[in-house]
């Protein structure tokens, strides 16, 4: 009878940032040590110790994605004609909830310029509005 190699072991061999029920076993044994006299339960409805179990839970996840390779984490599942979207990690404009600039930012840098003596900025209503407008007088901006 040939050995399949594609089955999932009863009982895998678990570095101990994998194992759950080993770190979970270990954490309540420091509990017991520290806070015997204050601390009786060690059921999972305790408070104390859903943390710990969340605690574990997150152990074992960054063990499981720190063991996987660096060149795996970074590909893309495939190449895009757009070579911006070719990166793995997203980009600080994709992932900010908000502007680090304000329009008083702007428009402070904008003053800041040379022959710029006043600059409103209003925000975009629709996308076919001009990007920029210009009030020049005499060769200079107003």
């Amino acid at each position: 009878m040939a050995s399949n190699s594609d089955t999932i072991p009863k009982n895998p061999v678990l570095d101990i940032c994998q194992d759950y029920l080993a770190l979970r076993r270990k954490g309540i044994e420091y509990i017991e040590k520290s806070g015997s006299r204050w601390w009786t339960d060690y059921n999972s409805h305790d408070p104390g110790i859903t943390i710990l179990e969340a605690l574990c839970y997150a152990i074992t996840d960054l063990g499981y994605r720190t063991g996987w390779n660096i060149s795996d984490i970074l590909a893309t599942p495939e190449p895009c004609p757009d070579d911006s979207k070719n990166q793995a990690f997203f980009t600080a404009r994709e992932i900010l909830t908000v502007s680090p600039l304000t329009l008083n930012d702007y428009r402070r840098i904008l003053i800041d310029m040379d022959n710029v003596s006043n600059a409103w900025l209003l925000p975009r209503q629709s996308s076919c509005e001009t990007g920029f407008h210009a009030d020049c007088r005499n060769g200079r901006l107003c």
